[in-house]
């Protein structure tokens, strides 16, 4: 199965008053879709338990291509690329019920090992398939360089946001992200949160944010580690 295809129901609470679609509930989707597809795939969370290994995303992306309906439907197609030897890139696109294409989104996931936690390169974990090679962005995702910024707000992990590899699921990151912003202040164009170093429990964050004319970088850091960085452009 090249492609994975699920339906969402959207609701007002997914939405901010600016009319965006949480990044929270953008990263809900595409994670159970992820999920979803993988375990279809063979390379779901007990086949990976077997290899003593676990999915991370190093780096995602996505762009907004047109508002979606509060009181919508959104399919979800989603696909991974043929792996390389640092990992895998998976695509996203949500379309909404005219089948046009409201989000597009990329993700880099890589594997680390449950009992030391470290990466691992060049792992096999998919059978052999036939992989897709359509691609959402014609340019690889830069990743989010280190900046100097203003000290806003300091965030302990709470047990609500500790998934079941006993670290910070991937997309309570943008909760840390907007509480520190205190919501979104404009029409988003495209959102990039790049994972350096998991947050675990009892971690104490460090987040900083710097602002440009349209654009908002944060960064989470504690500890003497660099957590996330994340890039929001506003329309």
């Amino acid at each position: 199965m090249k492609y994975y295809y699920e339906k969402f129901t959207l609701s007002d609470a997914d939405f901010d008053k600016q009319g965006n679609l949480l990044p929270f509930k953008i990263l809900e989707i595409f994670e159970k879709g992820a999920i979803a597809h993988g375990e279809l795939l063979g390379a779901g969370e007990a086949s990976m338990k077997e290899k003593n290994l676990f999915w991370v995303i190093s780096r995602l992306k996505y762009k907004v291509l047109k508002p979606a309906d509060k009181k919508g439907e959104l399919t979800l197609k989603t696909w991974p690329l043929k792996p390389s030897f640092a990992g895998f890139l998976r695509e996203y696109v949500l379309y909404d019920e005219n089948e046009e294409a409201v989000i597009k989104a990329s993700a880099n996931w890589l594997t680390l090992s449950r009992d030391e936690r470290k990466l691992k390169l060049g792992q096999q974990v998919f059978p052999d398939m036939e992989f897709s090679d359509e691609i959402n962005f014609d340019k690889r995702i830069i990743r989010i360089r280190d900046f100097e910024g203003e000290h806003v707000k300091n965030i302990i992990p709470k047990k609500e946001h500790i998934d079941s590899n006993g670290h910070v699921n991937n997309k309570h990151y943008t909760d840390f992200m907007l509480e520190a912003l205190d919501g979104l202040s404009g029409v988003v164009d495209s959102f990039q949160i790049d994972y350096v170093q998991e947050i675990m429990p009892g971690d104490k964050v460090e987040i900083s944010v710097a602002r440009n004319e349209n654009e908002v970088l944060v960064k989470g850091e504690g500890n003497g580690k660099k957590h996330f960085f994340g890039k929001i452009i506003f329309m």
